[in-house]
């Protein structure tokens, strides 16, 4: 890894310095972590399976939620993938 002296560096470098890492860590991650499940709000995954916000309300239980934060919970796409085959 680079040494980086942080003394003299103006906002934007520092910007340009972490887009490059990130580019950098996210290029040399393995391919398993591209798989991963994306995760969608109610709204998306509304969207996603093509039903209205009651219907989903109905079906909701058969998905795993995860809390991220208070009151906002998120879907597996993966999960949603799964029901739609099961159809």
């Amino acid at each position: 890894m680079k040494e980086i002296h942080l003394l003299n560096i103006e906002l934007s470098e520092l910007k340009e310095l972490i887009q490059i890492s990130v580019r950098e860590v996210q290029s040399s991650s393995p391919s398993k972590n591209k798989e991963k499940s994306k995760y969608l709000n109610q709204t998306e995954a509304c969207k996603y399976l093509k039903i209205t916000p009651p219907t989903f309300r109905k079906i909701r239980s058969r998905f795993n939620a995860y809390q991220v934060s208070e009151g906002r919970k998120v879907y597996s796409q993966r999960d949603l993938d799964e029901y739609l085959q099961s159809l």
